[in-house]
């Protein structure tokens, strides 16, 4: 649609951007950021978001998250306000919703300094965000062979239901069969 626009990212050997709207689609490469550079900063991110340091460090750390990966991306998305990320196995799991965009003065030499009277604004403030999986994820599932479950296999399943509350004749258990 009009308002929104497709992220897909990665980082073979540099970081790379595909940016696809309704109508434009650009590719962001930067030949400065190595794959190394990318998991040494979401490795960060990660112990920043875990609070082994102050709040305001966290801050910073997702600050110069968006100032170093993302302030490219962010100057062709501007007018819309739904993004859809596609991300690949090193950012898959980094929530970009956190991303803090009105710190420009942060930088690496300066992390550990704290604007302590200014409020983070984050980039899901300001857009609507989700996900879709990546093309590795769909290589990998028609690939690999038959996944076999029992009662040892860890799940976690997430879901919307519609409960109704039943009376004791109606309760029965339910086996579940994969």
């Amino acid at each position: 649609k009009k308002n929104e626009a497709l992220i897909y990212i990665y980082n073979t050997t540099i970081q790379q951007a595909f940016i696809i709207t309704k109508n434009n689609s650009d590719l962001i490469s930067n030949i400065s950021l190595s794959r190394d550079d990318t998991l040494g900063a979401i490795n960060l991110n990660r112990k920043a978001m875990a609070n082994e340091f102050d709040p305001k460090f966290n801050h910073n750390v997702n600050a110069i998250f968006f100032k170093i990966f993302f302030k490219e991306i962010y100057k062709k998305i501007k007018d819309k306000n739904k993004l859809i990320f596609i991300a690949d196995k090193y950012y898959s799991n980094f929530p970009f919703e956190m991303m803090i965009t009105n710190f420009p003065h942060v930088t690496l030499e300066n992390l550990d300094k704290f604007d302590h009277n200014k409020e983070p604004r984050y980039l899901v403030q300001d857009y609507e965000i989700s996900y879709l999986p990546n093309i590795e994820t769909f290589v990998e599932i028609s690939s690999s062979d038959e996944i076999n479950l029992n009662k040892n296999s860890k799940f976690l399943g997430i879901g919307d239901p519609i409960l109704k509350l039943q009376s004791k004749k109606e309760k029965k258990s339910t086996d579940v069969k994969f």
